[in-house]
């Protein structure tokens, strides 16, 4: 039985953003013809470095920086209470093979509440793309599981061992309602040196507070607008007709490569998620080698109902390509007012200079996952002088990743490209290959180990045909550790992160860096260093 409190508050500090009314008396408003100066803030400001020219390389001088750029200092804040209840035993003289079948049956309640109080300048809305709106939110959780394992032979000449897992577990949210899920485990080994696992369990995913309770936020999405060169489609065309009826004109360059504004947010009405995972798997471990084993498992796994959004591509297209706007996806494509900026006078989908505006990228229920792939493992140990060397790898194999973020669109498979990831919107990268190799070595107080980490090539999944780079290929990294733990309960640990410095792959078609940071290192080498203490 167990109790646990936890508060966590976060109080950052982000610099380096662009403060909204101070780049706007930079610039200067001018005549598209004869290139005069219609307007200059700057010379109603005291404070003003002078005019910016966005179009000049290294314009922005250090007096324009320090005028212009402003720090972001939310606070947030969080709180968890924890209450849990286990008890485990077996059933005593009720054997089947040589052990008795054991249980165990266990309650949790959980509640989680989290704020988050936006920066004074971000209120005021003057930090461009930070939302200024304070937000929170809660929920509660009662769950309840029983587990049990079931020896059922063991020492026999046709199964050294075979066993199986039963498994439940009941979650009533106060938010979403009550779900129950099950899982079964069955393991054999027909000899000693191998043994085969399989496993078939359901998920259940609530939404977390973010997913309920986040307030739209302004971004700026890279999108290919259907409008660009619409005079060039067929006269029969829909998307011609459309655009047309919006008044786009054809050849407004900024429709080339576009951002359009929209607003990413939660959802109240969210449903949980639910999921079905298979896994396939054997053990090898071979007499003739002491401390070997390799493993090999192939997983699947669907999801349903899952929580995403659209990306604005999706939003665009299925509108402009349904007869006179019919698509639904036009209603959330909401316009230039939604996110404040002046509107097209001949679009209610588009601001003022013809870009998409508006679009709601809220999190919805929409979409279907389903992956399978195989994992494969190795690992060694060895007595080496007068210490142990260790030796670990494992590599993925990723056969599919197949997406459909409605019903009523395509499939799309990301094995072996990077893009949209549809949970987040943020671009990935979803290699055929990852592979992790561990070298390390222990004596008395101290070890060390280094990694090798292999992520393999992928390609742009919609690449542009002026596009310059939209392959990567594979990346390698190498990183080092050392531990001492002289002492009782306190360890010393350092090491080396990314230590040839590889810098990440440089790709054309998407703006978050022209890299893809969620998979690929940033940052360069890093050096750290940690002391914990156990009490």
């Amino acid at each position: 039985m167990s109790y646990n409190y936890a508060r966590w508050v976060d109080a950052q500090i982000d610099t380096g953003r662009a403060n909204q009314p101070r780049f706007e008396t930079l610039l200067a408003s001018v005549d598209p013809t004869t290139g005069e100066l219609l307007q200059t803030p700057c010379a109603d400001d005291p404070d003003c470095p002078g005019l910016w020219n966005p179009f000049v390389e290294n314009s922005l001088t250090p007096e324009m920086q320090n005028y212009a750029l402003v720090t972001n200092s939310p606070v947030e804040r969080s709180r968890l209470l924890s209450f849990q209840a286990n008890v485990v035993g077996d059933f005593c003289d009720f054997a089947i093979g040589a052990e008795p079948w054991q249980w165990a049956l266990g309650y949790e309640h959980r509640s989680e509440k989290a704020e988050v109080v936006a920066d004074g300048a971000a209120s005021l809305g003057q930090i461009y793309f930070v939302s200024g709106e304070d937000w929170g939110g809660s929920y509660t959780v009662d769950e309840g599981y029983g587990e049990l394992v079931a020896p059922l032979m063991e020492g026999q000449p046709w199964a050294d061992l075979l066993s199986a897992e039963l498994s439940f577990r009941y979650s009533d949210y106060n938010t979403v309602g009550d779900d129950t899920v099950w899982g079964v485990v069955l393991d054999y080994a027909p000899i000693e040196q191998v043994r085969f696992r399989g496993t078939y369990s359901e998920g259940f995913r609530a939404p977390g507070i973010d997913d309920l309770f986040l307030p739209g936020t302004q971004s700026a999405e890279t999108y290919s607008d259907p409008c660009y060169q619409w005079d060039q489609l067929p006269s029969g065309s829909t998307v011609r007709a459309n655009c047309q009826a919006d008044g786009v004109n054809p050849n407004n360059g900024l429709l080339a490569s576009p951002q359009a504004t929209g607003l990413l947010g939660g959802n109240e009405d969210l449903k949980s998620e639910e999921s079905e995972n298979w896994t396939l798997g054997i053990v090898w471990t071979p007499t003739f080698i002491e401390d070997l084993s390799f493993t090999v498992d192939y997983f699947n796994i669907t999801i349903d109902d899952a929580i995403g959004t659209f990306t604005t591509n999706t939003l665009v297209s299925n509108c402009y390509n349904s007869v006179n706007f019919s698509s639904p996806a036009c209603d959330f494509i909401t316009g230039a007012g939604t996110v404040g900026l002046p509107a097209s006078s001949t679009s209610p989908r588009r601001q003022v200079n013809g870009t998409i505006a508006g679009q709601l990228l809220n999190a919805q229920n929409i979409a279907t996952f389903e992956t399978d792939g195989v994992d494969l493992g190795a690992s060694y140990s060895m007595e080496l002088g007068p210490g142990t060397v260790t030796f670990d790898g494992t590599a993925t194999y990723l056969h599919e990743w197949k997406y459909q973020a409605s019903e009523d669109e395509p499939v799309i498979d990301l094995a072996g490209h990077f893009g949209a990831d549809p949970v987040t919107t943020r671009i990935a990268a979803f290699p055929h290959w990852k592979f992790y190799l561990t070298g390390g070595y222990e004596y008395d107080c101290w070890s060390a180990q280094t990694t090798v980490r292999m992520v393999g090539e992928v390609d742009d999944i919609d690449p542009g045909d002026t596009d310059l780079a939209t392959h990567v290929d594979n990346t390698w990294y190498q990183d080092i550790n050392f531990n001492y733990f002289r002492w009782e309960d306190v360890t010393l640990s350092g090491g080396i992160r990314n230590m040839w410095n590889q810098q990440p792959p440089y790709v054309t078609n998407y703006d978050d860096m022209n890299t893809l940071p969620l998979n690929y290192d940033t940052v360069g080498r890093f050096f750290y260093g940690r002391v914990t203490f156990k009490f």
